[in-house]
């Protein structure tokens, strides 16, 4: 083929290209027409109640929710989660102004130079919460040193299953076993 052919033969599969393309994004969708031919499924009972305009029971609506996923609750859980949601959100608040307070105490403890840093912060020990997630904020808050040296005590002691839910004042200076009383009902 010679270059010119060849340039010809490029140019027209363009072309043809261009004309395809066009054609597809003008012509209408038929998607609809086709949806509309083929029936409901057992999976899918709100096009059919929608179709048919028919109204679903309580229940009824409750078992179509829940098979897609969703959680229903009662107007009563409904407040009580808020109310959960809310109160943790004051503890919140009210745990920031706390680490403020000591972070104003350290800094001056540390104009002083009065020798070792006592840290004292208020734990918030919400239900799910294991030992694990309490020994990591003891050691975020500087109490402990290490997390899992308060897992282990906790494994050593017994404890596992008796973290209560609330909020603890606990200090650097407290032992082990008195953070493990203050936070477990023990």
């Amino acid at each position: 083929m010679s270059e010119k052919t060849m340039r010809s033969f490029a140019g027209g599969l363009i072309v043809a290209a261009v004309i395809l393309g066009i054609t597809y994004f003008l012509e209408p969708n038929d998607t609809k027409n086709t949806e509309a031919a083929e029936p409901a499924t057992a999976e899918e009972p709100e096009k059919q109640d929608k179709d048919k305009n028919v109204e679903l029971s309580a229940d009824e609506m409750q078992t179509a929710l829940k098979a897609e996923g969703f959680i229903i609750h009662s107007e009563d859980e409904w407040k009580e989660i808020n109310k959960d949601l809310q109160d943790s959100g004051t503890l919140k608040e009210e745990n920031e102004k706390l680490k403020e307070e000591v972070k104003k105490a350290q800094e001056n403890n540390d104009k002083k130079g009065d020798g070792e840093t006592v840290y004292r912060t208020m734990l918030t020990v919400t239900s799910g919460m294991t030992s694990i997630d309490v020994g990591k904020a003891l050691e975020s808050a500087k109490i402990i040193n290490k997390g899992m040296d308060f897992f282990n005590a906790v494994e050593k002691k017994g404890y596992e299953n008796d973290l209560r839910p609330g909020t603890f004042e606990v200090d650097s200076d407290m032992s082990m076993d008195e953070i493990l009383k203050t936070v477990f009902k023990k």
